[in-house]
């Protein structure tokens, strides 16, 4: 059954990706808004509630924001506490309690959590993933620029909706 499901997304990825290249605007629907990012346009919800973060920016403000992310990789968890093990009590409820998607990403996993949002940075990965992930659900990609950590806080947060949570860290 998720053999089918998932040749499906990938046929069905395939004749949108061909009928992508119209130029035809985007329109969202009531509860949806218009992001721009490094793989097009996409509609996402106002209020994402089970987000798939595909790099550490995005968990990073998942935690801020105090919404545990559906799944994501193991590899994010461990370099996030590396980088902040005065956190460890975050990191408690984490252990055996989310889905590790893996690096690079498994579709198959990330379907199965079912999520209404898919963000990350743009790499050869994501790249070549994207067509399949944006059938699993609203996916946006932006560009990493490893150099400003900043602007990549500012371009993740803006997708999220979380602008005020961004400035407000900044500031800080």
């Amino acid at each position: 059954m998720k053999m089918m499901l998932i040749i499906s997304i990938i046929i069905t990825a395939f004749s949108i990706s061909v009928s992508a290249q119209t130029d035809e605007p985007v329109i969202c629907d009531e509860d949806f808004r218009l992001v721009v990012h490094v793989m097009g346009e996409t509609c996402v919800p106002n209020h994402p509630q089970r987000i798939v973060p595909l790099d550490l920016t995005v968990f990073e403000l998942l935690l801020l924001a105090e919404m545990p992310p559906v799944a994501f990789s193991d590899v994010i968890l461990h370099t996030y506490q590396k980088m902040h093990p005065d956190l460890e009590e975050t990191f408690v409820q984490f252990r055996g309690q989310f889905i590790d998607i893996g690096l690079p990403p498994n579709i198959e996993k990330i379907l199965n959590v079912e999520p209404d949002l898919i963000i990350g940075s743009h790499d050869m990965f994501t790249e070549a993933l994207y067509p399949h992930l944006s059938q699993i659900a609203p996916t946006v990609l932006y560009e990493p620029l490893r150099e400003d950590w900043q602007t990549r806080f500012i371009i993740a947060g803006e997708a999220l909706g979380f602008n005020q949570l961004v400035q407000a860290q900044l500031e800080t």
